[in-house]
């Protein structure tokens, strides 16, 4: 990690592997707000998508491009991971 940093910056990609928690990923945002006004969309869609814990699929691209525009390591095939992750979870019966 460069110590030069800010340490309040998001890690840059060639310092971390892309996120695939899909949790994380929307944490990456500093508000729902702000998320949502990147995908030009409603600040209620990006809450429900943290209740769920789940971006839809139909939403990785997008979503991998406003993270990638901000500096944050999130692409499509992380975002499918992190999915792939959660409904594994959810078939084992855990949360």
């Amino acid at each position: 990690m460069n110590k030069d940093r800010d340490p309040g910056a998001p890690p840059s990609s060639a310092e971390t592997r892309p996120i695939a928690d899909h949790e994380v990923v929307i944490a990456l945002w500093p508000t729902a707000l702000e998320m949502a006004a990147d995908l030009e969309t409603q600040p209620d869609v990006i809450r429900h998508w943290r209740m769920r814990v789940l971006i839809p699929a139909t939403w990785w691209g997008r979503v991998a491009r406003a993270a990638q525009l901000r500096g944050y390591p999130v692409t499509y095939e992380s975002l499918e991971t992190g999915a792939s992750r959660v409904d594994g979870r959810r078939i084992a019966g855990g949360p």
